[in-house]
């Protein structure tokens, strides 16, 4: 019986991750099968509830981290997400990249996309957006990016717990608001861009170092870091800057600690679990550039694939 700790997810950042799990099943059925978009949405869905089904209580801790206080900054973002309802985001990023990223991420892009090298990004974040815009429409369709704003606050807050225990209520809660609040975080929500979608991926990842825990004896936070980094890069693939550093640091933490006795719990197999892990969430975008140009990352590292 596995006695190590669960993994310890706020409520929003578990429905967060499911989405993301939602939309990759998603893409492999667009890609491997004929079946129209809603029906693929609607077996991913299935599969991913049965998945939570049968690991929730064995893998996952879940805690909403609600506080009556809370009601207030969550006022302050639905205000502020209905005030941005007023503006259909159609800056020139939006219309000739994420909405065709969105709607068909799987198009001949060499032979029918007028700007084709954009269109070869990762799309996962756009395609997480377009769970709700299928069905809502554009502007109405961005909820998840108002949604991202309540999931930062949560994270925000969960830092302050570990970094400054003692600080008061008042100050736990005014403080992520403010941050919240700021320019450079509200306007993304309402808008295309899926830089908020990062944020969380790479907050989740500080939050799991910060709590200090040893990801080479408890492998249920080893793999849920390795599928957080291979989401963040499906998202943005400069993530991957970011967030592999993250996990290396806390690595290397864990062996001074420990000792690199510790590297024993990572078997031959969990080592090849943990790249398929980190590679799931963009598979089916490397094998559609590869299919297309020959060079899975393109337009990227032509001298090496030697691309059109």
């Amino acid at each position: 019986m596995d006695t190590k700790p669960k993994i310890k997810l706020n409520v929003h950042m578990y429905i967060f991750l499911n989405i993301i799990l939602i939309t990759i099943l998603t893409d492999f059925l667009c890609y491997f099968t004929n079946w129209e978009y809603y029906i693929c949405l609607f077996s991913s869905t299935i599969i991913t509830l049965f998945f939570n089904i049968i690991t929730k209580n064995k893998i996952f801790n879940i805690k909403s981290d609600f506080d009556k206080y809370d009601i207030l900054p969550i006022i302050i973002i639905c205000l502020l997400s209905i005030f941005k309802l007023a503006r259909l985001d159609d800056f020139i990023d939006a219309i000739t990249y994420h909405l065709t990223g969105q709607k068909n991420p799987f198009i001949d892009n060499i032979n029918n996309n007028f700007l084709p090298s954009s269109a070869f990004f990762f799309p996962l974040g756009d395609r997480m957006n377009y769970i709700f815009v299928h069905f809502l429409g554009n502007r109405f369709g961005l909820f998840l990016t108002y949604y991202a704003l309540i999931i930062v606050y949560y994270q925000l807050k969960n830092v302050l717990n570990i970094l400054i225990p003692n600080l008061s209520t008042f100050k736990r809660i005014l403080f992520p608001t403010i941050l919240i609040a700021s320019n450079s975080v509200i306007i993304y929500a309402g808008s295309y861009f899926i830089d908020n979608f990062s944020a969380i991926l790479l907050f989740e990842l500080i939050y799991i170092f910060l709590q200090n825990i040893n990801l080479l004896e408890n492998k249920k936070y080893l793999y849920i870091s390795t599928f957080i980094l291979g989401c963040s890069v499906g998202i943005k693939l400069s993530n991957m800057f970011l967030a592999l550093p993250i996990i290396i640091f806390l690595l290397i933490k864990n062996i001074k600690q420990s000792g690199f006795k510790t590297l024993k719990n990572i078997k031959t197999y969990d080592y090849i679990f943990l790249i398929l892990t980190a590679i799931l969430p963009f598979a089916v975008y490397l094998l559609k550039g590869y299919v297309q140009t020959g060079n899975p990352f393109f337009p990227l590292l032509n001298n090496i694939f030697h691309s059109p």
